[in-house]
């Protein structure tokens, strides 16, 4: 194989393929990018057996074949020449990859032994807008585990209904869920989880370049063709959680912050709080919200944040880590933030602050085999809350099996100003956090149960996931 092409148009795409080859895999082909000289055109090709990426460039051709070469050493040597013309030549079991003045070898991997990438069959494909699935992707990518155990969660559900498309992804403490119209004309239903990896280097393409993307779901894979390269990834296996069931609905407190002196307030108020749980408490009130923090070994920190709002007081908190993630995946100016209430239920008792001890025994009683991992939870919620000013704190305690889904999360519905001693009580669970009790989640009158069961695979921590839905874009 001999050609000549421009050291602009190689080192673009195969700055593409950085991401995906394996540079530490066991098989050492896989750190490889295959190129095929044909037609006036290079066709780069690279996988780590989940993700693949195939690209093409012009290029002069004097004589066609096709090699594999190191990507990451071919990359940081084109990287390095001069802005002319490179020259790939095979020369034996070498490669020559020359420039102006400068020259080297490069030992080269057999062609037979790269793996063979699948197909796309043009069947049943999608024409998808490129601004909306980049804003998908922006705004959920921050949510997803990296956690391989849970490989499951370690993606993002991508689904079309109808005209819209919808994307969610969960780590188990935080949940983001976006949905943007599917374009003019276009109509499909399906769902499929798009992993991780797959998410980072569909977003790195969809910023190059106009034009919509085609999306194809096959029988094992999943095809993106964006211009002219295409991104092919498995399909992961296991069912992504139903998370609609832990969305609360009918929240009728709003309030609109400037996206900037949110993210700035959060920021710094954060320094001093607690490095364990990173909480931050929002005190809501007539026109303002006070962002404060406090831990026992730095101090406190608070700051007003002036906002447009004439509603009931309350008290809620927040891993400020969570709200800056959240925050930084938008454009916008505006981003609103909404207390949550339990969704829990098959079954639910609403009880005032005072009656919360007798909701906890009942509620852990019915948990059945779980029963102990409930109680501990339910009952630092108990103590937080039983001696809550008058009139009394409404609280909402639901209940779903046990084997359904596994956690614990108890909230308070609106906050009339606890008395001091409740403060107290709240101050002293958020310094002493239970193992059971989702980290920071105390102050305010928010307390989340961890891990209650094994059923439905939500993992650790989904109680304080209802915590992190929070915050939705403006409408």
């Amino acid at each position: 194989m001999e050609l000549v092409v421009r050291k602009a148009d190689l080192l673009r795409e195969l700055q593409y393929f950085q991401g995906i080859v394996e540079r530490k895999s066991t098989i050492p082909i896989l750190a490889n990018v295959l190129l095929e000289a044909a037609d006036g055109k290079v066709r780069l090709l690279a996988t780590d057996l989940e993700v693949s990426l195939r690209s093409t460039c012009e290029a002069s051709i004097a004589r066609g074949g096709a090699i594999t070469l190191p990507a990451k050493k071919l990359f940081e040597i084109v990287k390095a020449l001069p802005d002319t013309d490179v020259r790939i030549e095979q020369v034996g079991t070498n490669v020559k990859v020359a420039a102006d003045r400068f020259e080297s070898k490069m030992q080269t991997l057999p062609r037979e032994d790269f793996p063979t990438l699948p197909e796309a069959s043009g069947q049943g494909s999608v024409v998808v807008p490129r601004k909306g699935l980049r804003e998908l992707i922006t705004r959920t990518q921050f949510a997803i585990t990296g956690e391989d155990t849970r490989y499951y969660l370690n993606g993002a559900q991508f689904a079309v209904k109808g005209k819209s498309m919808i994307m969610v992804a969960t780590d188990g403490h935080r949940l983001a869920l976006v949905t943007t119209p599917l374009g003019d004309g276009a109509d499909a239903d399906f769902k499929t989880i798009i992993p991780k990896k797959t998410l980072t280097e569909l977003s790195r393409l969809l910023a190059d370049g106009d034009g919509d993307i085609t999306y194809e779901l096959g029988e094992n894979h999943q095809f993106f063709q964006v211009g002219d390269r295409l991104l092919i990834s498995r399909i992961h296996e296991g069912q992504f959680p139903a998370y609609e069931r832990v969305i609360p609905k009918g929240n009728d407190k709003r309030i609109e912050f400037e996206r900037d002196r949110l993210t700035s307030a959060v920021k710094r108020v954060a320094i001093l709080s607690n490095d364990r749980s990173r909480a931050v408490k929002f005190d809501v009130q007539s026109g303002k919200v006070e962002i404060s923090s406090e831990s026992p070994d730095f101090g406190e920190a608070r700051e007003q944040v002036m906002v447009d709002y004439g509603g009931a007081a309350m008290q809620i908190c927040f891993n400020a880590q969570y709200v800056a993630d959240f925050v930084s995946g938008f454009e916008a100016l505006h981003a609103a933030v909404r207390p949550f209430t339990l969704e829990y239920t098959e079954r639910r008792t609403t009880c005032a602050a005072a009656d919360i001890v007798e909701a906890a025994r009942t509620f852990a009683t019915a948990a059945s085999g779980a029963r102990s991992r409930l109680k501990r939870p339910v009952n630092s919620a108990a103590r937080c809350w039983q001696s809550a000013a008058e009139p009394p704190l409404p609280i909402s305690i639901s209940l779903r099996p046990a084997r359904s889904v596994s956690l614990i999360s108890v909230a308070a519905r609106a906050m009339s100003g606890p008395s001091a001693s409740s403060r107290s009580n709240s101050a002293r669970c958020a310094r002493r956090p239970s193992r059971k009790v989702s980290s920071g989640s105390t102050r305010g009158g928010v307390v989340a149960g961890r891990r209650a069961g094994r059923g439905s695979g939500w993992g650790r921590g989904w109680g304080s996931a209802l915590m992190r839905r929070l915050l939705v874009p403006r409408a």
